[in-house]
């Protein structure tokens, strides 16, 4: 663009033409998904659709201690596998403790089935400690059930933390000591 205006362009024009690039950007933006609104929670946890958002919920129920919700989003038949007692006791003592320093993050989806089997990436790092001691663990739920009640399944991971698993030491805790 020259520095002296060619006489048949009026100054009008070129507001014109930044208002319609303006328009342009906005409408792509709007296209593109744009929202403007910042990411859900499930989103920021790299969650992409509801088997995941599920598995996630289940998780996020765990770490409040939210035994209801719990149970309600485990399968019918797994239920009875889950002492409502020891559950109760055990999320309220350092199983709790530790589940709520923990950060679940969606790694990857795959189809099983009927169901899906939601691979969480869990890091725990202790309220107060250094970033040196984030423990980082793998834990693989199957999700399935009706389209509107996902039901998560990982009743052989919770059993073994709340020391029911047979071929498991007695104390969960004293087996990660053990480990490390």
């Amino acid at each position: 663009m020259s520095v002296t205006q060619p006489k048949g362009e009026h100054r009008t024009g070129t507001g014109r033409r930044l208002l319609a690039i303006a328009l342009a950007a906005l409408t792509g933006a709007a296209l593109a998904g744009i929202s403007g609104r910042p990411p859900s929670v499930f989103e920021r946890q790299g969650a992409a659709d509801r088997y995941e958002r599920a598995a996630l919920d289940w998780w996020s129920r765990l770490q409040r201690g939210d035994v209801a919700g719990v149970l309600r989003l485990t399968p019918s038949q797994d239920r009875a596998a889950l002492p409502r007692k020891r559950l109760v006791s055990a999320l309220a003592g350092a199983l709790g403790d530790r589940l709520r320093a923990t950060r679940a993050t969606v790694v990857a989806s795959e189809r099983s089935g009927a169901a899906r089997r939601v691979i969480l990436r869990l890091d725990t790092r202790p309220h107060g400690q250094p970033v040196t001691a984030t423990e980082t663990w793998v834990l693989g739920v199957r999700v399935g059930g009706p389209a509107g009640a996902l039901r998560v399944a990982a009743t052989s991971w919770l059993r073994k933390e709340l020391g029911l698993d047979p071929l498991a030491p007695a104390d969960a805790a004293a087996r990660r000591a053990e480990a490390r």
